[in-house]
């Protein structure tokens, strides 16, 4: 079965007061359970490789519904998505260019809207590389996208 992308509005990040609604990969959560308050906790594995620790998030949702979005539909593990700038986070580099990316939705480690209009993807490039595209589009249509693959442009249409 192909990954799907899917958004969840977290509570908690690692035990911490975190409200923000993330774009995340279903490939890359671990396991989820839910507590006593019947909201669900969830490990995702940000990033392949040993010396990152999995997350932990918490969202209000039920297990029930957590684990509807976790079954999203077939997609293309591909999408087209246009990048207005990318940074490497891990060495501080930063380049600004406008470029469509083909992007394997398996390497998004996690996406959140900067606004209204855009968003920043994090991408898994390897040990070295964290990518921060900074993309003209928000993390629904890039959610939408996802299950019918197909390319966004500029003005979002």
């Amino acid at each position: 079965m192909n990954s799907s992308l899917f958004q969840v509005t977290v509570t908690k990040k690692n035990r911490a007061t975190y409200a923000e609604t993330l774009l995340l990969t279903t490939a890359k959560v671990l396991d989820f359970y839910e507590d006593t308050d019947g909201a669900v906790i969830f490990h995702y594995k940000d990033r392949e490789d040993r010396r990152v620790k999995a997350t932990e998030y918490k969202t209000a949702i039920n297990g029930a519904a957590f684990h509807a979005l976790l079954l999203g539909s077939e997609n293309e593990q591909w999408i087209y998505i246009e990048v207005t700038e990318i940074a490497n986070v891990l060495i501080g580099k930063k380049e600004k260019i406008v470029r469509t990316v083909r992007l394997n939705i398996d390497q998004l480690i996690y996406g959140y809207d900067r606004d209204t209009r855009s968003s920043y993807l994090f991408v898994d490039r390897g040990p070295f590389e964290m990518l921060r595209f900074k993309t003209s589009h928000t993390i629904a249509e890039i959610d939408d996208i996802s299950s019918i693959s197909f390319s966004i442009s500029a003005s979002g249409s």
